[in-house]
């Protein structure tokens, strides 16, 4: 009350409707829980279900519309600040919606979900109802950007300067392009981290 009382006696407008005058250690900010005690971030309970709600509308229904699923994504992809593993489960989603406007440019067009599509939106569903929660960096510290890529023939990766590269075995090159991109990455990995100790990494493939 006392530092609400000074701020308007300096000439502050203070907007009531963003303002929290009940002290709280867990707060509500762009749309995350901010736990400072532990140092983590977690999703509000009001988007945890919201987002479980259109998962299941997508699932009992027998065609949705790529405006649909392009909502959803959305919706994913906003979680992911708090949600360490999000981009492993929405892939087959964007694939999908990717490959659907390619056909045909239209948000409206009723499409078929995958098997791979419904397994995702099942584990979303399963996953929205655990209290999960993923660690801030509380050292301040920058993350090192790791640069990676791949061919069907060779690998390559950048660090801070540096680079690394390789040629892919024969056997290697039968892979799928987005295998071999992920193999890439690892090995670059290794090979600019295999002596670090809990290093924080910002990997861009």
């Amino acid at each position: 009350r006392i530092t609400r009382e000074l701020f308007i006696s300096l000439g502050f407008v203070i907007n009531e409707k963003k303002s929290s005058v009940t002290p709280s250690q867990v707060i509500e900010f762009l749309g995350f829980l901010i736990d400072p005690r532990e140092m983590t971030l977690a999703l509000p309970q009001e988007k945890r279900k919201k987002l479980q709600k259109q998962c299941r509308l997508a699932l009992n229904a027998d065609e949705v519309s790529v405006r649909t699923l392009a909502k959803i994504l959305g919706m994913m992809q906003a979680a992911d600040p708090a949600i360490q593993v999000a981009r492993l489960h929405y892939r087959s989603l964007q694939t999908l919606k990717i490959s659907a406007l390619k056909q045909k440019n239209n948000f409206n067009r009723m499409i078929n979900l995958n098997k791979k599509s419904k397994n995702d939106l099942h584990w979303w569903i399963n996953f929205l109802e655990t209290k999960s929660t993923v660690p801030i960096n509380a050292t301040g510290d920058a993350p090192i950007e790791v640069y990676t890529d791949s061919s069907l023939t060779m690998w390559g990766g950048f660090c801070n300067g540096e680079g690394v590269q390789g040629t892919w075995s024969q056997n290697k090159r039968l892979y799928h392009i987005n295998e071999l991109e992920l193999v890439a990455a690892q090995k670059v990995i290794y090979h600019f981290f295999k002596h670090a100790r809990n290093p924080s990494i910002l990997l861009r493939i």
